[in-house]
């Protein structure tokens, strides 16, 4: 894989014999004789560090050998999990998305729907975590998040951006006595744009109430 780390490559053939020495796109690696069939070479990790391909021979005694391919790939990256997975839209505020995974190689982006993110702190090839713009998540919706890895993306995860929800904060009065009198009951909380209504629940079964 691109960007991995220096390896031991194992040559098989005929006719090897001490002095051997296998080249890499025409250049002469440090080379260990196994036997007449088997060589062995160190390839560092500068060799390996971009995709594409490498011819690989062996020379002896001013005599070069067939060439025989060498690929360097970049392998998918793949995403496991995003952390958080949802947000309340037009919260007001950027904030970190991390996602895990594999393969994501030295200079991943993450794409959050069509925007592409860069990463804030030093990625590694199983983490990345970017900040994602408070632009990005003010309407509700779905937005598919993926990690892009020079010209191949993995696969995507939902991002679920919810719209705003009521929530109660304070009741006055905070209790009532069984069989009193009809009441005018305060609630007190964040409630957004839009018509609500007042539900009690009290088992076995909840009312709903017209709001003032």
């Amino acid at each position: 894989m691109a960007g991995g780390a220096g390896f031991t490559l194992t040559v098989f053939g005929a006719a090897f014999a001490q002095g051997a020495v296998v080249t890499w796109n025409g250049n002469p690696l440090t080379t260990a004789l196994v036997s007449d069939q088997q060589l062995k070479a160190s390839v560092p990790a500068s060799l390996i560090a971009n995709q594409g391909s490498a011819t690989v021979a062996v020379t002896l005694d001013g005599v070069t050998s067939n060439n025989s391919p060498f690929t360097i790939t970049n392998a998918s990256p793949t995403i496991g999990s995003i952390g958080p997975s949802f947000a309340l839209a037009g919260g007001g505020n950027s904030f970190p998305l991390t996602v895990e995974g594999v393969n994501f190689g030295k200079n991943p982006t993450v794409n959050f729907g069509p925007t592409s993110l860069s990463p804030q702190n030093p990625p590694t090839p199983t983490q990345v975590t970017v900040m994602v713009p408070a632009n990005l998540v003010s309407s509700p919706g779905t937005v598919n998040v993926s990690v892009q890895v020079g010209s191949v993306a993995s696969n995507s995860l939902p991002f679920l951006i919810t719209g705003p929800q009521p929530a109660v904060g304070l009741l006055a009065p905070p209790e009532i006595v069984a069989g009193s009198a009809q009441f005018t009951l305060n609630v007190y909380g964040g409630f957004g744009a839009g018509d609500f209504a007042l539900q009690l629940v009290a088992a076995p079964q909840s009312q709903s109430f017209p709001t003032t």
